[in-house]
Parts: C-alpha cells; sequence; structure tokens
C-alpha cells in the first residue's frame, strides 16, 4: 500500500513559524506509528530547532499540529491536535476528505490538573451532523503522580454507563 504523509509543524509558544516537511522517499528513515495501522517514515531531525546561542535553544519545542494521512485504500484524514502553554495535548480531531471537503470523525478532549496529569478524556463521534458522546476516562493520581484510580465509562444514548475500572 503506497502511503504519503504530509505533516505542517507549528513553533510551540506563538512563534508564528511553520515548517513544512515533504513525504519521505527514504525508505531508511525511521518509522513513525500513526493511527489505524498506517506507517510513515519522518526525519524528525529536520524538525529540531538549532541556534548558536544554547540560552535561546531551551525550552524550545517544535509540536505537530495538523498531520494528513493518504494512502491508495481510502480518503485522506487529518488529525488536528491542539495544546495548552504546557504542552499537554488539549484535543485531537479526526477529519476525513470527501468530495474536497474536510469531514467530522471523530475527536479527544484531555484535562489536565495543575501538575500535568490528565484528569480525564473525553472521546466523541460524528453522528448526524452533531458530536455524539463515545467513551469517558477518568483518573485521579496520588502525591508522586503515579495512577491511584482510573474509570471507564461509554455512552449508552442518553447517559454514561460505568465500563471497567482499575484501582493501584
Amino acid at each position: 500500500m503506497l502511503l504519503f504523509l504530509a505533516v505542517n509543524f507549528s513553533a510551540f509558544l506563538c512563534f508564528g513559524q511553520n515548517i513544512s516537511q515533504k513525504p519521505s522517499q527514504n525508505k531508511a528513515s525511521a518509522d513513525l506509528l500513526l493511527p489505524s495501522g498506517f506507517r510513515a517514515g519522518l526525519h524528525i531531525e529536520l524538525f529540531t530547532h538549532s541556534s548558536r546561542n544554547d540560552k535561546a535553544s531551551k525550552g524550545f519545542t517544535y509540536r505537530i499540529d495538523t498531520a494528513v494521512v493518504y494512502s491508495n485504500g481510502t480518503n485522506p484524514q487529518r488529525y488536528v491536535y491542539t495544546y495548552d502553554s504546557t504542552g499537554n495535548k488539549l484535543s485531537t480531531l479526526v477529519e476525513l476528505l470527501i468530495s474536497d471537503k474536510w469531514e467530522n470523525v471523530s475527536k479527544d478532549t484531555a484535562t489536565y490538573d495543575s501538575l500535568g496529569n490528565r484528569l480525564s478524556l473525553l472521546s466523541m463521534t460524528w453522528v448526524n451532523d452533531r458530536w455524539e458522546n463515545t467513551s469517558l476516562s477518568v483518573q485521579t493520581y496520588a502525591v508522586n503522580h503515579n495512577v491511584v484510580t482510573k474509570v471507564n465509562k461509554i455512552w449508552a444514548s442518553d447517559h454514561w454507563v460505568y465500563a471497567d475500572s482499575s484501582h493501584y
């Protein structure tokens, strides 16, 4: 299966720079595991910030904000990511290109505490022109950031239903 990956990188912390890299044709490049079992190669080192001033490069990070996955068997899919100011991934939006228009497929939304521990992950799918809940995962943490409880729920028509839980 032939696969292409187009990635738009944006400089984190509002530097306003966009760096684009065309899909790699080099089979020797490191594989990057993508959703739905797709695999593609990227030279991550091409996206690393370099500066002669060592101080200026500290804390400077590139985060993928959009990835478009092309394959022979399916329409292109676009993954759009958002982050908070500390680098926590807040959301993932998945869209499918249909008749030259990006259509919603699914989205995940996460919440975090002030220490960066993920508290919840809500998954939704696009059904009949609206977002519908799919699953919810809620975690609690000990002072040392270890997970204490994890509760998973699924959406059943109009309410959350307990699926399973783990306690550590």
